[in-house]
């Protein structure tokens, strides 16, 4: 009843802003011997530490894995690639410093999801993909404006470029 001695403290912990990191290309039905990877774009005005971010697959078997666990600052309009294995290195090595190796899961040839979060779980980005969208192996789906809905399937395309990704 003495509210003098009436004391309350909460800890506050901003995450990243929605849609600060997006996923930018996918490839999904890599060439035989080629990993899967995903490449992330930051489209915000400042550098975002990845320390402790994740990502994640959809289908069917959800399996969420953290980025990186050191500090790792990406730059404006700079992108990072995240690959399931290392080999990635041998088709990709002018990549070398701006890929990480996770564990994702395995993304559906056909259909599947891919979820970037930040390091408090905060959902930043979010794609659910379907081979409707650009379906060619070897050949990696390119985001085709940061602007636009992630899952506006008119905002993607099977990649142009002769190396078949960006």
């Amino acid at each position: 009843q003495d509210t003098l001695n009436n004391y309350l403290e909460k800890n506050l912990e901003p995450g990243a802003a929605e849609r600060s990191i997006i996923v930018n290309e996918i490839m999904y039905d890599p060439a035989v011997g080629e990993p899967e990877w995903i490449e992330l774009k930051n489209i915000s005005t400042e550098s975002i530490n990845l320390k402790n971010w994740s990502i994640s697959d959809l289908l069917t078997t959800p399996t969420k894995s953290v980025i990186t666990n050191q500090d790792y600052f990406l730059p404006p309009n700079e992108m990072i690639v995240a690959a399931k294995d290392s080999i990635f290195y041998l088709f990709h090595p002018e990549l070398t410093s701006r890929t990480k190796i996770v564990n994702f899961g395995i993304l559906g040839n056909t259909e599947d999801g891919i979820i970037v979060y930040d390091y408090r779980d905060g959902i930043i980005d979010s794609v659910f993909y379907n081979s409707s969208w650009g379906h060619k192996k070897g050949f990696s789906l390119e985001r085709i404006s940061s602007d636009k809905n992630s899952n506006d399937s008119s905002n993607w395309t099977l990649s142009l470029s002769s190396e078949k990704s960006t």
